[in-house]
């Protein structure tokens, strides 16, 4: 009975010990454990970062580059490469299929990166590996999320339709954002310059410009609203169409953040004003 006692003892300390001998990452790992890594020889590391938006998949760095010296380039975490991408110009007539970055023509930061990519599956710019060494460096936010709260047309002569909707925006983290408020900018400048009137697939159904303003790009602090830490704001909106025909459609939509940073800097006292591009869809309107 005395030697189980001494085996269990023995076996409990084994037990408790077990997890101390378990190589740690970043003791094995000399170099820094996340790289995004040009060929050109520019290297970004975890310090280097402010944070990276998962939702944009865009990086804040501390610090401008000199985006002329830039190139293809790999993202690393510890020494395994996730993801490869290519640099491409904004007055390119292709975009490839796999991730890439515009290095010119944006207008948003020297000190900005964002990844753009073409993939549907397979895309691993917040591949877990990415995100999780991130989330413990605290250099990870979530961004904002966007959706249709709800969608409906109705027809309300021969040749047009009324299409009247909702979104719904959602502050994902545990800090607040300046975004764009279509009651201070006014609906259609807001419509205009976030891309965001629905879109139905496979339909021939055309947005109606009704008076553009020429100035709606001239946004300026007064154009944006503070969506406060985990919190969430629905617009609603009416706009006519010409008339979309009976069927089941898939809509597209988008809201945008500041587009161009000459107008605007995005690091105010009160938080920061969001940069970036959310697409969301519904698969099921019925227009009827």
């Amino acid at each position: 009975m005395r030697n189980f006692n001494m085996i269990l003892a023995f076996g409990l300390v084994f037990i408790f010990l077990l997890p101390s001998c378990e190589k740690d990452p970043d003791l094995e790992f000399k170099e820094p454990a996340f790289k995004l890594e040009f060929l050109s020889g520019t290297v970004i590391t975890e310090n280097d970062l402010l944070y990276y938006d998962a939702s944009s998949h865009l990086f804040h760095l501390k610090r401008e580059l000199d985006e002329n010296s830039l190139s293809d380039f790999s993202v690393m975490i510890y020494g395994d490469t996730i993801y490869q991408g290519k640099i491409v110009s904004s007055v390119s007539s292709t975009i490839p299929n796999y991730p890439y970055y515009i290095s010119d023509g944006f207008f948003q930061g020297a000190d900005l990166i964002m990844i753009g990519t073409t993939i549907g599956s397979g895309d691993l710019r917040n591949d877990e590996r990415i995100l999780d060494l991130l989330r413990s460096r605290n250099k990870l936010r979530m961004g904002l999320s966007c959706w249709f709260q709800n969608i409906s047309v109705a027809h309300f002569c021969e040749h047009r339709s009324t299409v009247n909707w909702e979104i719904t925006i959602k502050n994902n983290d545990q800090v607040d954002y300046y975004i764009l408020d279509p009651l201070k900018m006014g609906e259609q400048d807001f419509l205009t310059y976030t891309s965001g009137y629905p879109f139905f697939v496979g339909s021939p159904a055309i947005k109606i410009w009704t008076g553009d303003n020429p100035d709606y790009y001239n946004v300026d602090i007064e154009s944006f609203s503070i969506l406060p830490k985990n919190e969430k704001v629905t617009y609603s909106f009416s706009v006519d169409y010409y008339k979309i025909e009976t069927g089941d459609y898939k809509v597209l939509s988008r809201f945008q953040g500041l587009r161009d940073r000459e107008k605007l800097n995005i690091r105010q006292k009160k938080g920061d004003v969001w940069v970036g591009t959310l697409t969301f869809e519904d698969n099921n309107v019925l227009v009827e």
